[in-house]
């Protein structure tokens, strides 16, 4: 219950910098990361049971296809938006490869070793990282309460990881 508080806590620090009558990020940023918690949740509970009778590269590779397919709707492959050189296919290639299939099979397989809600704490390492890395190398700066926001995020994932070993 502590992580939770202090998760909470951090990340309303980070996104409003301590003024809650106000945002430190768009509206756009806001709603796509309501989608991307609504996501991880979802990716993180509905494979369990398919878990426990396939293997997680069968469960990923279905899911990376149902939502392709899906997707081809919206946007189709046959009518690109971008034209692709060999540089950008490579790229792409690297992309898809390694930043989403082996990240999600690995991702996927840990949750038959690891329990839900501890995969999904350290999976807010990721958005984390982002933000230690956008202040590293791109020179974003964050005032005073971000950086307590992300403290204290720190804290909660580090608390969850602590007590699961006692």
């Amino acid at each position: 219950m502590i992580a939770v508080v202090l998760s909470l806590v951090g990340i309303v620090l980070l996104v409003t910098n301590g003024n809650l009558t106000r945002l430190e990020i768009n509206d756009k940023t806001l709603l796509f990361g309501i989608l991307s918690a609504i996501g991880l949740v979802a990716y993180t509970l509905i494979p369990g049971r398919l878990l426990q009778q396939y293997d997680a590269i069968l469960v990923v590779g279905w899911g990376m296809f149902i939502g392709g397919l899906a997707a081809n709707f919206y946007a189709p492959l046959y009518h690109p938006a971008y034209h692709f050189d060999a540089i950008d296919l490579t790229l792409l290639f690297f992309i898809v490869v390694f930043g989403s299939i082996v990240a999600f099979v690995w991702y996927i397989a840990s949750l038959r070793k690891v329990a839900p809600e501890t995969v999904g704490m350290l999976g807010m390492l990721e958005p984390l990282s982002a933000t230690v890395l956008s202040a590293l190398l791109l020179g974003v700066q964050f005032q005073a309460f971000q950086v307590v926001g992300i403290v204290l995020t720190l804290g909660a994932i580090v608390i969850m990881n602590v007590t699961k070993r006692q």
